[in-house]
């Protein structure tokens, strides 16, 4: 992110990293800025609970 801090992935990956060591609200810090850099990707709507949206966006993809 130090070198693109528009990278929704690398936000979404530092969540992810984040909560699996316990740090949930760092992690949703770092989730909620890959939304607002990326608000239709499915990865990270799925990671944040949103899985209908999640499912959405990723047959949007695929279609």
């Amino acid at each position: 992110m130090y070198l693109d801090p528009e990278n929704a992935d690398a936000w979404s990956t530092k969540g992810s990293i984040l909560s699996s060591i316990g740090k949930n609200e760092e992690a949703l810090k770092c989730i909620d800025k890959a939304l607002k850099i990326d608000p239709d990707n499915g990865e990270v709507l799925a990671f944040n609970g949103n899985f209908e949206e999640a499912w959405e966006c990723i047959n949007k993809a695929i279609s």
